[in-house]
């Protein structure tokens, strides 16, 4: 909760779903790496800011990885991207470009 609250600058706070936040609390007592836990605050920074875009599923599968999965899994997220009006994320390395394999 503190790293959350440290990450926090002038964005504004709303209220996560109750159940949600229990659920979290729950799950993020069994995390002790460092990197493992700036990375739980940075996730309940976003859910404070912006309630249900963190659902329970992505808690499970994130409580499941070990830091280096996690890390990679970053990393894959990074080469995502929306595509015109399409707001679903597509792997971006899958698209060409004028002869560029993106």
């Amino acid at each position: 909760m503190k790293q959350a609250y440290n990450q926090c600058n002038d964005e504004t706070a709303r209220d996560p779903d109750p159940d949600w936040l229990v659920r979290f609390i729950e799950m993020a007592q069994q995390i002790h790496t460092p990197s493992m836990q700036k990375l739980w605050a940075k996730i309940l920074k976003q859910e404070i800011i912006q309630p249900g875009s963190v659902s329970l599923r992505t808690l499970k599968i994130l409580l499941s990885m070990t830091h280096r999965e996690a890390a990679l899994f970053q990393k894959v997220l990074t080469l995502t991207c929306c595509i015109g009006n399409d707001k679903n994320k597509k792997n971006s390395h899958k698209y060409k470009t004028a002869n560029k394999q993106l």
